[in-house]
């Protein structure tokens, strides 16, 4: 390799193990998510308006099956009341469904805007770390132009879905979980007792379960 210029720094063996070395010559540290959140710190505007959508779609669920059995109850009512209830419903039905479609549109677009923001800064980084880097770094066949343009281009989405993505479908099971609680303690907080003592027993059972399936499976497999 003698037309090769090697950096010191980041020296790679041919037929030992690649070490990860930042641009100076350091071994590179996980990032921490405080630090993957920050960076979506300049549109936070956009985060407040898409959480509190988010929280008003994930409680549409527990709203409808509330308002269901609402309906259902009215039809052991008299007949007047029963129309009086129903058509109650029906208006209360109609303008959820606008408030769904409104909630949803401001969800999916704030945090459309917060994640191609972050995709793009992330990228930006990520480039000019490149550009920093000494001559010999690209001589590893690692860091081709190909490969380079390749990490550019998954690396941000991965860190897209998992600061923007993920965190919308968080908050929404989040606003379903807190309403769902809120109904439950208002219609009989008794009986949401039990079954909030009890839910940890369902949830080991869901996971054993899953997981003697899982490993049947695998057993079948190496068969």
């Amino acid at each position: 390799m003698g037309g090769s210029f090697r950096s010191e720094k980041d020296s790679v063996s041919r037929y030992g193990t690649v070490e990860a070395h930042d641009e100076g010559g350091h071994k590179s540290k996980p990032v921490s998510m405080k630090k993957l959140y920050s960076m979506i710190r300049p549109d936070w505007f956009f985060g407040v308006s898409g959480t509190v959508s988010a929280f008003v779609a994930g409680s549409q669920m527990p709203l409808f099956a509330l308002g269901v059995t609402q309906a259902l109850v009215s039809y052991y009512m008299g007949w007047e009341t029963t129309k009086r209830e129903v058509r109650k419903i029906a208006v209360l039905f109609c303008c959820g469904a606008v408030l769904t479609v409104v909630f949803h549109t401001i969800e999916h677009l704030s945090f459309g805007i917060m994640g191609e923001r972050l995709t793009l800064r992330v990228r930006e980084r990520m480039f000019a770390a490149i550009l920093r880097n000494e001559i010999g770094w690209f001589d590893d066949t690692s860091h081709t132009s190909s490969m380079l343009s390749s990490r550019l281009e998954t690396d941000a989405t991965l860190v897209r879905t998992i600061v923007v993505d993920r965190s919308t479908s968080l908050l929404q099971n989040i606003g379903m979980f807190v309403t769902s609680l809120i109904i439950a303690f208002i219609i009989n907080w008794r009986i949401t007792l039990v079954v909030l003592a009890t839910y940890p027993l369902m949830c080991c059972g869901l996971i054993s379960e899953v997981s003697t399936e899982s490993s049947q499976m695998i057993l079948a497999d190496s068969r």
